[in-house]
């Protein structure tokens, strides 16, 4: 009862039911109960094991092609772009978002979802109850856009954002990126190496402060501005940061120093097994020689601090 209440997918909602069963079997051991009521799932005779997916990423071509559009279409996002592919920061971590949902917005949506359940059994009902429940879903959504239009007004009030990258945590004279915290999805710190071809990156558009995107409904319009000017369709989640890791497991092969620079919150092995093998050495090479325009001539003749 409690699986089928979730309003969710059928990979979240196998993810409940493992964890539900892990808890069920620490208190079968602890004695609290006698039995774990979520049954073990077996595979069928002969069924046969589910081949895993290759990470999305995009092809050093692609990449070179999608930097020097960003370079003429939106310079000003180029150097957020550059940290996403060659240092292979979270979005999050580079952009920011606008803050998070409130819990009064969030208790809404569920109120909306729960009141479509109630009217789906009440529709077989009829008469009465159906009319009732169709006004409580009215109310509902009468509600939740009420609460929509509040929150709207409250980020064009206060446009800041939570997260995102700042000049002042990118050190280029000691060729590093400082990941914060607060910033970082694990909530621990981290220095990520900044590579040949990122410094020229950074020292090309580097700043003393601020944010090194602009702000996250700017930034994705600029994003799709480049997509459609290099005929990428669809923007892949993290498919920079997927990008980042085979290219770096190609180049290095060394999982250790990998999962230590993209902050990596399980085992090593893990990205062994994700990108391993997706891109040759040859290719690997020519993403880490993707340059900005003029970039060697406007690094050597600067300070950088």
């Amino acid at each position: 009862a409690f699986l089928d209440g979730r309003d969710c997918g059928k990979v979240t909602r196998e993810s409940w039911r493992k964890c539900l069963r892990a808890f069920f079997a620490f208190c079968v051991e602890r004695k609290v109960v006698e039995v774990n009521p979520v049954p073990e799932r077996k595979r069928g005779k002969g069924a046969k094991v589910a081949r895993k997916s290759i990470p999305d990423f995009m092809r050093a071509q692609m990449v070179e092609r999608f930097m020097e559009k960003a370079e003429e279409l939106h310079p000003e996002s180029a150097p957020a772009l550059a940290v996403m592919f060659f240092a292979g920061l979270r979005p999050f971590e580079v952009g920011g978002q606008y803050g998070l949902e409130s819990p009064e917005v969030t208790e809404a949506r569920v109120a909306v979802v729960e009141t479509k359940k109630r009217l789906n059994e009440a529709e077989r009902h009829g008469g009465k109850i159906e009319r009732e429940a169709r006004k409580a879903l009215e109310a509902a959504r009468g509600n939740l856009v009420t609460m929509l239009a509040e929150a709207k007004k409250d980020r064009r009030n206060t446009p800041a954002t939570m997260g995102g990258l700042d000049w002042s945590n990118v050190n280029l004279s000691k060729r590093f990126i400082r990941v914060l915290p607060e910033t970082s999805k694990t909530g621990a710190a981290r220095l990520v190496d900044i590579s040949d071809n990122l410094l020229l990156w950074l020292a090309k558009y580097h700043k003393a402060s601020g944010p090194v995107a602009p702000p996250p409904p700017t930034f994705k319009r600029h994003r799709q501005d480049i997509m459609e000017a290099v005929g990428l369709k669809k923007w892949l989640p993290d498919v920079a940061r997927h990008t980042y890791a085979t290219m770096a497991f190609a180049m290095w092969e060394n999982q250790d120093k990998l999962q230590a620079q993209m902050g990596h919150a399980g085992k090593a092995y893990i990205l062994t097994n994700h990108y391993k093998g997706l891109a040759t050495k040859a290719e690997a090479e020519t993403f880490w020689n993707i340059e900005p325009a003029g970039a060697k001539g406007a690094a050597q003749g600067r300070t950088i601090q």
